[in-house]
């Protein structure tokens, strides 16, 4: 019932008996010390996860107990698993560990398509632009805040960058550059054209009420 924790020659001895005489044989043990594998932290990706340089002697599974498809250094993880990393020592007589994590891969969406821009006039905040609408994806201009709505509008003269991610992800897509430019009032203002007006009054009457729509005034700024 004696526990033996490190190599060592055990040796058996008989003493004499009788006309017995005494004898001894002895045998060795070898004690294995069991490996303890190396620990990562669960993981978050966009697309895909490339797999890191283990310590000597850990091994990626996609099984437990080392077993399924052994996987190395630098390979891409491309959907959401667990992988294994086990470790083992000894020959005859097999001591084994294992940890595992869990790889989440996320979906980034494609580079969003602006399909409209409308510029600015007059120094004002009227210029726009409109995103192709994708089911499940919403937009940003600033990097910050997204909708689902692919139409944006008030805007000022600037350059935006465009990008796109799932509601409720967390991977953006590459970003698309759409410049909003100021158009410049070069147009003197033009009035619309009146009609001449008319109106039969009775004898003796001084006066008559006459109804008109007023004239608007247009130039390139489009604004009236």
């Amino acid at each position: 019932g004696d526990n033996i924790s490190v190599d060592q020659t055990i040796y058996v001895y008989a003493a004499t008996f009788g006309s017995c005489p005494a004898a001894e044989s002895s045998f060795n043990i070898t004690i294995n010390k069991t490996p303890v594998a190396q620990s990562l932290e669960d993981e978050k990706a966009c697309d895909s996860y490339t797999l890191v340089a283990l310590n000597e002697g850990n091994h990626y599974f996609t099984q437990t107990g080392g077993q399924g498809t052994e996987l190395f250094e630098g390979d891409k993880i491309t959907s959401t698993q667990t992988i294994f990393i086990y470790i083992e020592s000894g020959n005859q007589v097999k001591c084994s560990d294992e940890t595992s994590f869990k790889i989440t891969i996320n979906p980034t969406p494609e580079v969003p398509v602006v399909s409209n821009t409308t510029n600015t006039t007059c120094n004002l905040n009227n210029g726009s632009l409109t995103i192709n609408e994708i089911e499940g994806v919403e937009f940003s201009i600033d990097g910050e805040n997204y909708q689902a709505n692919g139409s944006f509008a008030d805007l000022a003269p600037a350059t935006y960058m465009v990008t796109a991610k799932f509601i409720g992800g967390d991977c953006i897509s590459d970003s698309v550059e759409v410049e909003i430019i100021a158009i410049p009032d070069t147009e003197a203002p033009k009035l619309s054209e009146m009609k001449d007006i008319e109106v039969d009054t009775e004898a003796g009457v001084c006066g008559v009420v006459v109804s008109f729509e007023a004239p608007t005034a247009t130039d390139n700024s489009g604004q009236e």
